[in-house]
């Protein structure tokens, strides 16, 4: 049914393909040159909130999180997904809200999947068109706007 080239050529195309993706990556010393790609771990406190509290609340929660991390999301998504989480603690019991309540401070504070150096500036979230509803998360900043700020600069010598 197959003529042996073919079944030859096809072997040498799968064969190659590794050959041929391997000479499209810039390598030194054996390894990519590109640099990790950011975030790829979740964000511990997401996976914290998922099992928080009772029922599905803390994992419907959980499951929106992931999506205010993204560079596209709204700019105020992430503060107003922690004044909801906030908000969901009100209605546990006293160790559970407190440790929602941490869980929301450090979410506020956790970082974008964007690079610090072309950071828009629509993503500068110092400038939030919308201030948190709670006074719990109204001191944190994100951690793209802590690492973005300049260092104080030493004089040379």
């Amino acid at each position: 049914m197959f003529s042996k080239s073919l079944v030859s050529f096809v072997l040498l195309a799968v064969l190659s393909s590794g050959v041929d993706a391997r000479m499209r990556t810039i390598e030194r010393d054996g390894r990519a040159l590109y640099g990790r790609r950011f975030g790829q771990e979740q964000n511990p406190a997401i996976s914290e909130l998922s099992s928080a509290c009772q029922g599905n609340v803390c994992g419907v929660l959980a499951g929106k999180a992931v999506g205010t991390l993204l560079a596209a999301s709204p700019e105020c998504a992430q503060q107003d997904l922690a004044d909801d989480i906030i908000d969901a603690a009100r209605t546990q019991d006293a160790a559970t809200q407190t440790k929602m309540i941490d869980i929301a401070k450090r979410f506020r504070q956790a970082e974008k999947n964007t690079l610090h150096r072309v950071m828009p500036s629509w993503l500068d979230l110092t400038r939030l068109r919308t201030l948190p509803i709670t006074q719990m998360i109204s001191s944190t900043l994100h951690a793209n706007v802590l690492s973005r700020r300049a260092p104080k600069q030493t004089p040379r010598p």
